[in-house]
């Protein structure tokens, strides 16, 4: 479009605002500033990601 490598307007931003707010906000979601849309499982919070092995899942799934 017109304005993609743009300084922007009084009405816009310009491409390197945009690139530069973009970047912060993949960091702060990388360092977990944010939070996401998803739910945990509530649990004992041991400040690691249980990892629950493949074939587990797998079993899990299978309906009896």
């Amino acid at each position: 479009s017109e304005d993609w490598g743009s300084s922007g307007d009084e009405y816009t931003e310009g491409l390197p605002s945009r690139i530069r707010r973009a970047g912060g906000e993949l960091a702060s979601a990388i360092l977990g500033r944010t939070v996401s849309g998803a739910s945990r499982t509530p649990g004992v919070d041991d400040g690691e990601d249980a990892v629950v092995p493949f074939e587990q899942q797998l079993a899990d799934l299978r309906l009896d």
